[in-house]
């Protein structure tokens, strides 16, 4: 983002490894409103409130996800203003969408004291090997995007970790319903990762598909950054599916819907994720397709039509997808739980205690958000589920099934 554009939102840019200023850790307080069993930040009355912004920037895997998510921090943070007099710092942090990826951003987060909490990372396996970092430094990170159920559930959920985005159960369940009710497919093939980046899509997918009657006749794992899909869509069609399921992040997807393109298999419907609705999505597939489907966010709040036009005044385009309103809420959720965690002393400078944060957050309740209503349970799910299925007609998305 330009210069000019970061004085329209009166906010400052660092990099994540830039010396920090006005902040210093304090882990150790004590005989003063400043306690915090887990320590916390000390803000100088010149300083600022540091987030750190984790975000896949310069990884194709996500197409344009990355810079999606940095807008939607971006406006959450315009719109919110100061916290309690403090403006607000994003750090953004490159968290390439991977384990190392995620667990490479999350040291540079966690060895910086001065941040007081994240926002992401991008997609499911940076948000799996980052949380564990993110828990034994007691920093929170809330993420738009990582829809992977585990780590919002009793057994599995790491502290500090939190959600706007829904459930990617809630996706391959319903993409399952409208190929067996809305198309009458009874045998579906899926092409998917083998790893978490796909599996809870799968999962739910093939639950449903059995339990109305049909049945999964293959399950096709490919890399990511897949370069030809032409053994993998062989290994499909020996199998006679009538409906290919391929819950892949964007610039895979766009390149398999290619492939199926150019091959003789139009007539042959897929179904995707979320990653596959956007003007990115259209514009990487290059020619107009049919027979393409996918399940993602249905929003129709007016908050979200507000927050669009901003958009657009803001950035003198549409948005690609719905990326950046999960991004909007995750930030806009962590800058109000900071509003109330945050302490100003008499000497104006400010602390904000990591449990403090962490309680303060954890105690959302009734957001009026632009994806919904929001509430966080204590596994750090905030989401709302409200999801459809879209079709590619003419060249651009539109809404074909509600649930």
């Amino acid at each position: 983002m330009s210069a000019n554009n970061w004085a329209l939102f009166g906010i400052a840019l660092v990099t994540g490894l830039a010396a920090s200023v006005g902040c210093t850790a304090n882990t150790n307080a004590s005989g003063n409103s400043r306690d915090d069993p887990w320590g916390g930040v000390e803000i100088a009355a010149a300083g600022s409130v540091q987030v750190g912004l984790l975000t896949s920037e310069g990884d194709t895997l996500v197409g344009n996800d990355a810079k999606e998510q940095q807008r939607g921090a971006e406006l959450a943070v315009a719109d919110h203003g100061p916290i309690n007099g403090f403006p607000v710092t994003l750090v953004p942090v490159n968290a390439p969408c991977s384990g190392d990826g995620g667990v490479s951003a999350a040291t540079l987060i966690t060895k910086n004291q001065s941040i007081t909490a994240a926002v992401g990372p991008s997609c499911n396996s940076a948000c799996v090997e980052s949380s564990a970092l993110f828990e034994s430094a007691h920093l929170l990170a809330i993420s738009g995007s990582c829809g992977i159920d585990e780590l919002t559930q009793p057994s599995g959920h790491p502290e500090g970790f939190l959600r706007t985005v829904h459930s990617d159960l809630s996706e391959g369940s319903l993409a399952a319903t409208f190929a067996y009710l809305e198309l009458g497919k009874r045998r579906a093939a899926i092409l998917s990762y083998g790893s978490v980046d796909s599996q809870d899509f799968v999962s739910s997918f093939s639950e449903r598909m059995n339990a109305l009657g049909g049945v999964v006749v293959a399950n096709i794992q490919v890399v990511k950054h897949q370069a030809d899909f032409e053994i993998p869509m062989r290994a499909l069609l020996s199998n006679r599916p009538d409906v290919i399921y391929a819950p892949l992040l964007p610039s895979d997807a766009a390149q398999f819907v290619r492939f199926r393109h150019s091959s003789d298999q139009e007539a042959l419907p897929i179904i995707g994720n979320r990653y596959y609705w956007s003007r990115w999505f259209l514009g990487s597939v290059g020619e107009p397709v049919t027979n393409v489907y996918a399940s993602g966010p249905y929003l129709t709040r007016t908050e979200y039509g507000n927050i669009s036009s901003e958009y657009v005044q803001t950035y003198n385009e549409p948005p690609s997808n719905t990326t950046f309103a999960y991004a909007y809420d995750a930030t806009f959720v962590l800058l109000q739980a900071l509003d109330r965690a945050s302490t100003v002393g008499s000497s104006k400078t400010m602390f904000i205690g990591r449990k403090a944060l962490l309680e303060a957050i954890n105690g959302t309740t009734g957001y009026q958000g632009v994806t919904g209503i929001l509430t966080c349970t204590d596994w750090g799910d905030c989401s709302v589920t409200s999801i459809a299925i879209g079709s590619i007609e003419n060249g651009d998305w539109r809404t074909v099934f509600i649930p």
